[in-house]
């Protein structure tokens, strides 16, 4: 099972790299899915998981908006620093 999320993990990103924001949108939801309904997992490899997938949702989305005014450098700023206190190993 840790081999199929850490197959994911690098398909994230993959596609957040490659700038293929409606494929990550996409494997992010079907991601939460598989590890929601994946009874051998721990919750705590779980919970390490979807936090891993929230960032990745929320820096997509600033990367993939860069002209939109609704972020601005202080919430990317304040993104950054919320993500360093988080563990995703």
């Amino acid at each position: 099972m840790i081999d199929k999320i850490t197959i994911r993990r690098f398909q994230l990103m993959l596609y957040y790299e490659s700038g293929y924001f409606d494929e990550l949108h996409s494997l992010i939801d079907s991601t939460k899915h598989f590890i929601t309904n994946d009874n051998k997992t721990s919750a705590g490899a779980k919970n390490i998981f979807g936090n891993f997938l929230y960032f990745v949702k929320k820096f997509a989305e600033v990367k993939g908006n860069i002209k939109n005014k609704k972020y601005d450098e202080y919430y990317l700023i304040n993104l950054k620093k919320s993500s360093a206190k988080k563990s995703f190993k």
